[in-house]
């Protein structure tokens, strides 16, 4: 092999160039027990203190308003009844049961890092269900 011989260029399909992608489950339970859930793909791998951080401000350790950290309400277009009496803004995610993998081509837009902040921003102001009724989704006729 002579000195000038080129090294190949990894391609994207090389296990090297795998990104580390977050997928976290989320969902939105009504006061008939009725579930709809939706799994989220963040780029990066979230840590054990960041999981910490964010379970520290969620409400009770679990529960979030989706609006204010930018999350589509699950309950919308669910089922017929939405919205309803027994509809809310609440909903619920499972830290301990996130999955950590890689990918070639990452759906996700979102970092890590950036739900993170925005999740312990919207803590810090306080989770307002009261600001994001549901009737806000009510379907016009």
């Amino acid at each position: 092999m002579s000195a000038t011989t080129s090294v190949p260029h990894r391609t994207q399909t090389d296990r090297s160039e795998r990104t580390p992608v977050t997928v976290v489950h989320y969902f939105y339970r009504d006061g008939d027990n009725n579930k709809q859930g939706r799994y989220v793909e963040l780029l990066g791998a979230l840590s054990v203190e960041q999981s910490a951080q964010v379970k520290a401000a969620l409400d009770l350790g679990y529960r979030f308003v989706p609006d204010q950290i930018g999350w589509p309400h699950l309950g919308v277009d669910a089922w017929d009844s939405f919205p309803g009496e027994v509809d809310h803004p609440w909903h619920e995610i499972e830290l301990d049961d996130v999955l950590i993998t890689t990918t070639r081509e990452p759906l996700a837009r979102e970092s890590v890092d950036d739900w993170v902040t925005s999740v312990v921003e919207a803590a810090a102001t306080g989770w307002k269900p009261e600001d994001h009724s549901v009737e806000q989704y009510s379907r016009k006729a």
